[in-house]
């Protein structure tokens, strides 16, 4: 049985509260604990023609997922792309084979229209052009890297501003940004006004870390 009650000897909590104090535990599961368990048994639990956008999310976050992914990305896929726009897609692809080593598909390799549109997506497709840009440029932290932006503002603000950061300096620091999102992603994506900024954000992390283009 999982609980997050202290007077347990197997209880889940999140990293940065554990302590010193608690000698008595057997067993702690850290960053985003109770959000990777119990997402994990519900998308056993529905398979894989009821995975929902947060599914993915969780999984591009996560990867603890053991699916067909090659029924990922024919059929679940294809089928959550439409009319979204923040689907991450790469990690699936890139889980059957379907990408070689300069970001391009293979030879015969073929994705669904909307899939394939989101698998030729460029940088400033990522990016809004209204206020937020102009805002970026005065963040002198989007020039330096992702703890610096995160640490200069709100988490709102953060999400926000990384799509203007170089993707570059992004892959630079990708297991920071990892920590970032595993931290927040419980509340970012119960909250109306981040959910949508924080899947944006987990996309780009997907699109740097597995289109193999960086």
């Amino acid at each position: 049985m999982l609980t997050d009650d202290p007077k347990g000897k197997l209880y889940v909590r999140d990293s940065e509260a554990v302590t010193d104090d608690h000698t008595q535990t057997e067993f702690v599961v850290g960053y985003g604990a109770i959000s990777m368990v119990k997402r994990s048994e519900t998308m056993a639990n529905k398979g894989l023609v009821g995975l929902e956008l947060f599914d993915l999310i969780h999984e591009i976050v996560f990867e603890n997922g053991a699916y067909d992914w090659q029924q990922v990305v024919n059929d679940v896929l294809p089928k959550r792309c439409k009319g979204n726009t923040r689907i991450p897609i790469f990690y699936f692809v890139n889980k059957v084979g379907l990408i070689d080593c300069k970001g391009k598909l293979f030879d015969g390799a073929e994705l669904s229209g909307n899939v394939a549109t989101k698998f030729n997506i460029q940088e400033k497709e990522f990016q809004s052009q209204g206020s937020d840009k102009k805002r970026a440029r005065s963040i002198p932290e989007i020039n330096i890297g992702v703890n610096e932006l995160y640490q200069c503002g709100d988490f709102g603000l953060f999400l926000r501003m990384l799509p203007y950061m170089g993707f570059n300096l992004i892959k630079q620091d990708l297991d920071v940004l990892l920590k970032i999102l595993k931290k927040h992603i419980d509340e970012a994506l119960a909250t109306k006004n981040t959910s949508s900024n924080f899947c944006k954000v987990v996309c780009i992390y997907d699109y740097v870390k597995n289109s193999n283009r960086f």
